[in-house]
């Protein structure tokens, strides 16, 4: 028994040795290999910090040489893209904790391999619904062409424009340490502030154009001459001895200094040419892969879903899956492991006598409770299981409450009741 403990106490250290050093390779991007610190340095810029649980795994599996290096890059540019969309269309962000801490296992109980982990990957995300869905085209550059960039904070600012000026290319600059020394800056093409020239080079509808799209991405790029730009006109901009953008090193301006006047005609131009670079850049790719059946659909107690619509099929807590009939067979399991755990809770309930509560639920044996809707969860515990799918919902989770469990630990597998 003693060889037996040691053993096992050895396996768990040599584990947390490994995440350890997962960790320390994820969060400071220094892994020896250059294509996936680039991705990594991205990703801590936007402090996606809530990728961590799965990006853990994902190591993992790369260590078990499951995955290669361009796997690993292809899926941390798809999460990148994944989340980059979700910012610029304000999806709420609490809904990705239980995204990221399921992932893994939601790909392997695909088909019960890590095959195609990539493919798989692609397809549970493209298949997300509601607080979780991955962003169309449509829906992201919707967004995109119309959010106010410059409002939002200086990291996301900074890693949009760095993306628009370096894209995939080899010949790069470090944009972020440029904007932070303040080597750079952003530039308003149409300024801040309108000058008589500028308002009558907009035309009469020169103020609803310089409310809407000012700190609209079409009318902002990169400059070292902030300072010298000032208000001056596009034309003085564009055409400034040395300094102007048609001589400007930064690639996103090589078009702007093509134009021939900065109106709204030029904005719309602009946005398009972005909205291309832009699919390029966070691209939403297809996933291959074809499920033998059905996909389930996993969530868990903390989803704000209606579960009334779908069907249980199986269930897993802390690990372990369980196959069940239907919602009230997934109940009666459900307590009778939350009963394993801890024999009190389900016992003062039945011993409460003002029965108001939660009580309301449980008792002792009483003559035939079957058939009145009860179900024998042990000897002598019986709870009333004869409602709502819904309401037994409702109930698990103010269940998992007392029994001081985090109701992300119970994954729900569903599929539509009509399948």
């Amino acid at each position: 028994m003693y060889i037996s403990i040691a053993a096992d106490i050895e396996e768990i250290l040599q584990d947390m040795e490994e995440y350890a050093q997962c960790y320390e390779r994820l969060t400071h991007a220094n892994t020896v290999f250059k294509n996936v610190n680039t991705v990594l340095k991205r990703w801590k810029k936007l402090d996606f910090s809530v990728t961590i649980p799965f990006f853990l795994e994902v190591f993992h599996i790369w260590r078990e040489k499951i995955l290669t290096e361009l796997e690993v890059v292809e899926l941390l540019q798809y999460i990148e893209n994944y989340l980059f969309r979700r910012m610029i269309c304000d999806f709420p962000t609490n809904a990705l904790n239980k995204v990221f801490i399921i992932l893994d296992k939601e790909i392997t109980a695909l088909d019960g391999t890590q095959e195609q982990y990539v493919e798989k990957l692609k397809y549970i995300l493209e298949n997300k619904k509601e607080r979780t869905q991955f962003p169309s085209d449509e829906m992201f550059l919707d967004c995109l062409s119309n959010r106010n960039i410059y409002a939002m904070s200086s990291k996301v600012k900074q890693y949009i424009l760095e993306r628009l000026e370096n894209g995939n290319n080899l010949e790069s600059k470090n944009i972020y340490e440029m904007l932070e020394r303040g080597t750079c800056s952003i530039e308003h093409i149409m300024p801040q502030q309108l000058t008589p020239v500028w308002k009558s080079t907009l035309g009469q509808d020169w103020e609803t154009i310089h409310e809407v799209w000012l700190h609209r991405l079409a009318n902002l790029t990169l400059t070292a001459y902030n300072s010298s730009y000032s208000n001056k006109t596009f034309e003085e901009k564009r055409d400034m001895e040395e300094i102007g953008l048609k001589e400007s090193g930064f690639r996103i301006n090589q078009l702007i200094a093509q134009k021939q006047k900065w109106t709204l005609e030029e904005l719309q131009e602009r946005n398009e040419e972005l909205k291309k670079t832009a699919l390029r850049l966070w691209s939403f790719t297809k996933s291959n892969y074809n499920p033998i059946q059905d996909a389930l659909i996993s969530y868990t107690l903390e989803d704000d879903f209606c579960f009334s619509e779908k069907a249980i099929l199986k269930f897993q807590f802390r690990g372990v899956e369980q196959a069940v009939k239907n919602w009230t067979d997934f109940f009666e399991k459900i307590l009778v492991i939350l009963h394993e755990i801890d024999k009190t809770i389900l016992n003062q309930l039945a011993e409460d006598d003002k029965k108001k509560d939660l009580s309301v639920y449980v008792c002792r044996s009483q003559g035939n409770l079957q058939k009145q809707g009860y179900r024998a969860i042990s000897k002598n515990i019986y709870v009333f299981v004869n409602f709502s799918t819904q309401h037994k919902i409702n109930i698990l989770k103010r269940l998992f409450q007392l029994y001081h469990i985090e109701i992300t630990e119970l994954i729900l597998y569903l599929k539509d009741k009509s399948k």
